[in-house]
């Protein structure tokens, strides 16, 4: 029994096949990203980076590894490319694929997003901690040691590799590639910087400068995160609309017959333009700051050639 009324010479099912012939595709691209050029993806690898590594900082913020992220947005577009055949309607397999490609990571930003500002907030914490410790004359290093050995929870991974007797400043930039925060980027430069220095240089850095700059940013974020829930609430009440619509008029015969012609796809691929202007127009009202990221890799070298570090 053939559950989705196709035949092998069916546009649907032919289309179906080229979309899940991109998605494994994709897929392997996605896990030979870091090969090296001479195989002949470095042009790639130069061109996609930015985009990788925000899907790094997504996955970093969901607590899993990049590999299985990649495995779940694959999963999303074959899942959004079966409900669309089982519609019938060669647009919507088009457009539920593209969803579960772009739907499925905008859903769990909020929750990584979320994670982070909480990792974010008991960092800034943990900073005052270092402080309060160099005011009752504890080396600098020594404290962050001896944070780095009985860490908060949400700290134990980011703060691993300042344990046992590992250069402190090659922990600080792995600590850096485990965090994937821009806050806490900051606060590991400033650390840099700072800690091979005058101890009570550091201590008026930390009390005047770094804790109330971080404190503000946390503020900061913390009104972002509001903002980027209502603008959440806004397009799940939009796709919850259009999606009940097209589901109705999908179990309607003379409208599921309109939607698989010609003028029914142009109408659909209107349709879901104007949502997706919604969308972007959502976005840009509602748009949360961008921080700067910190190459702290590059910036240890160059301190390392001036002798800060």
């Amino acid at each position: 029994m053939n559950i989705f009324n196709l035949n092998p010479a069916s546009p649907v099912l032919f289309w179906a096949e080229i979309l899940g012939l991109l998605a494994i595709g994709s897929a392997l691209v996605w896990f030979l990203y870091d090969a090296p050029t001479e195989i002949g993806i470095g042009n790639f690898k130069k061109f996609s980076q930015p985009f990788i590594e925000n899907e790094k900082d997504l996955a970093g913020g969901l607590g899993w590894e990049f590999r299985t992220w990649v495995i779940v947005r694959v999963a999303g577009a074959v899942v959004g490319i079966l409900v669309g055949i089982w519609s019938g309607v060669v647009v919507a397999i088009l457009g539920l694929g593209a969803m579960g490609i772009l739907g499925l990571p905008w859903v769990l930003k909020a929750v990584s997003e979320k994670n982070k500002l909480k990792l974010e907030r008991v960092l800034v914490d943990s900073v005052r901690k270092l402080r309060d410790a160099m005011e009752a004359n504890t080396a600098f290093d020594q404290a962050l040691r001896d944070l780095a050995e009985n860490p908060p929870d949400e700290l134990a991974y980011m703060l691993a590799p300042l344990k046992g007797d590992s250069l402190i400043a090659d922990g600080l930039v792995e600590a850096n590639k485990r965090a994937r925060s821009s806050l806490a980027s900051l606060i590991i430069v400033v650390f840099l910087i700072s800690r091979t220095r005058n101890q009570e240089a550091l201590k008026n850095i930390l009390s005047d400068v770094l804790i109330p700059v971080c404190s503000s940013a946390l503020a900061i974020g913390e009104e972002a995160s509001v903002t980027s829930s209502q603008q959440r609430t806004i397009i799940y009440i939009m796709v919850g609309i259009m999606g009940g619509a097209f589901l109705w008029v999908s179990g309607v015969t003379s409208m599921h017959e309109f939607y698989t012609n010609i003028a029914g796809q142009i109408t659909l691929i209107v349709i879901g333009a104007m949502f997706m202007g919604l969308v972007y127009a959502v976005n840009k009202l509602m748009k949360s700051p961008d921080w700067t990221k910190w190459d702290i890799s590059s910036m240890k070298k160059v301190f390392e050639g001036t002798g800060i570090v």
